[in-house]
């Protein structure tokens, strides 16, 4: 059988929360006949502390209860000022995160390209090196004019293939940076959008 709310607000009241059965099960369980979470009903109820942790050992924001109401249209409907912020905050925390993660991820992208870019221009080098190195050859030598051709073509194709190699990479460098910029400015919005 569901605890009573009055049980749970006991516990809470005395900062019961881990030691409570309660809160080893399912966290989004519904402890009630109305499909209500411990989310749903610490929101409705305006109990701050209680839904700051509840929040921040990842109880589901999004999950309805039978009225099709998650606990943050609960929480809109309070119109408890202390209680929407502590929501907003809970948002703008977990975005933060997975936006840093994501920039993290994309400036180690970014690394990896730029690197990249270094082994292909040294390549490119190389290849130029390489094609002087068989021109001289080729004089010297005096290769029948068929074979010339045919190196010259190899080169040809080898140094066309790494610049636009090298003109690709350049060109998703730039995605990136510009990918960086847009989420430098997402960032930026969520953090001012926090502050108001």
């Amino acid at each position: 059988m569901a605890m009573t709310q009055h049980t749970i607000f006991k516990n809470a009241y005395q900062n019961k929360f881990e030691n409570n059965s309660i809160f080893k099960r399912d966290k989004n369980k519904p402890i009630d006949n109305y499909g209500n979470t411990l989310l749903h009903i610490a929101t409705e109820h305006e109990n701050l502390k209680y839904v700051k942790f509840l929040l921040y050992n990842n109880y589901d924001t999004n999950k309805q209860n039978k009225f099709g109401k998650s606990a943050w249209d609960i929480a809109l409907n309070t119109k408890n000022k202390k209680i929407i912020d502590e929501f907003v905050n809970f948002f703008v925390h977990k975005n933060t995160k997975k936006l840093e993660n994501i920039n993290d991820k994309l400036k180690k992208y970014n690394t990896n390209i730029l690197n990249q870019i270094e082994q292909l221009t040294l390549s490119e080098k190389e290849l130029k090196s390489k094609n002087n190195k068989l021109e001289s050859s080729i004089s010297i030598c005096k290769f029948n004019e068929s074979e010339y051709k045919l190196n010259i073509l190899r080169l040809t194709n080898d140094k066309n293939f790494l610049h636009n190699s090298n003109k690709k990479i350049k060109e998703e460098n730039q995605q990136l940076n510009d990918a960086n910029k847009n989420l430098k400015i997402s960032i930026d919005t969520l953090i001012n959008a926090n502050m108001k």
